[in-house]
């Protein structure tokens, strides 16, 4: 994991050097934070990274796991973006208090169905989205995440 966070680290400023923007994504991010020195890796990076000419992506399906720590609480609050989908209601409430959501907004977070959310731009401007594709179009089974549709595109092309 330390040659792996160091890689991270020395191609951002490589591509920084060379005036190289860099988008750095982090699937299971909470995977990442139960180790403290990855939260601490992270949370540098976080603080660095835009002005290195980065931007950190951190995704995770269970956003509790984040809320649990003050760290990682900061880094959401701190957010230029973020995209919501459905949440527990015990993670809705925890990220209304986190993000000063009222209700009404909140709302979109809770009561959701597949390709429904919140997006939420500087921290401040929230829309909600609601995206429902024709599955029988080339654009639906490309973006859909659902491992039985990609199970059966899969085998359709073997």
């Amino acid at each position: 994991m330390l040659l792996v966070l160091d890689n991270i680290w020395n191609r951002l400023s490589a591509n920084r050097d060379r005036h190289i923007p860099t988008w750095i994504y982090c699937d299971e991010i909470h995977v990442l934070f139960s180790n403290d020195y990855c939260l601490n890796f992270f949370q540098g990076l976080y603080k660095r990274a835009r002005k290195y000419g980065g931007v950190l992506t951190g995704i995770t399906q269970n956003v509790m796991d984040l809320l649990r720590n003050e760290a990682c609480c900061t880094m959401l609050a701190n957010s230029e973006f973020l995209l919501l989908l459905k949440q527990s209601p015990s993670d809705s409430l925890k990220l209304q208090e986190v993000l000063h959501f009222t209700e009404s907004e909140i709302f979109y977070c809770r009561n959701t169905g597949s390709g429904e959310g919140l997006l939420v731009l500087g921290g401040k401007d929230k829309i909600p989205f609601y995206d429902k594709f024709p599955a029988d179009t080339q654009l639906y089974k490309s973006m859909s995440t659902s491992f039985s549709e990609t199970q059966a595109v899969m085998k359709k092309t073997s």
